[in-house]
């Protein structure tokens, strides 16, 4: 039997589900968003822009992922030594720490406690009316891959 699209059908809508406000409070902080996390720290605006670019690639429940040099420069419209240079500074900046692999795609992981902290330092600064600097960050903490 043909269906009348002129028909007039009733449309089916599924039930609402309550979800607990600390339910959803629980599952956001389990997992650490590291594009807005990074977008809240000052820093080189190209290297903000490579870390953004890297984080929208990470996975939110462990921070890790596996963007090749090529697939970064694609999606930043940098060139491969300023893709390099960038990650190399957010290194130094304790923002990720990076895996080389000979015929592979390089690991990299952001280590969330190290932004988190940048983050609040650079809060903290703005209410106290200073600016955040980048040597600030240099004392944060690393993790091995």
């Amino acid at each position: 039997m043909k269906s009348n699209l002129a028909q007039k059908h009733e449309i089916s809508q599924g039930e609402v589900i309550e979800f607990p406000k600390q339910e959803r409070q629980a599952m956001s902080e389990s997992k650490f968003n590291y594009v807005t996390g990074i977008r809240d720290i000052p820093m080189d605006k190209t290297t903000k822009h490579v870390a953004i670019t890297l984080a929208t690639y990470a996975d939110y429940a462990t921070g890790i992922c596996y963007p090749t040099i090529k697939t970064l420069q694609a999606a930043t419209g940098l060139s491969n030594r300023a893709v390099c240079l960038h990650l190399s500074k957010l290194e130094e900046l304790g923002f990720i720490v990076s895996k080389k692999s000979d015929g592979r795609n390089s690991k990299y992981k952001f280590i969330a406690e190290n932004i988190k902290k940048a983050v609040t330092l650079n809060a903290q600064a703005v209410t106290q009316g200073h600016h955040f600097t980048n040597d600030e960050a240099v004392t944060l903490t690393t993790e091995a891959v």
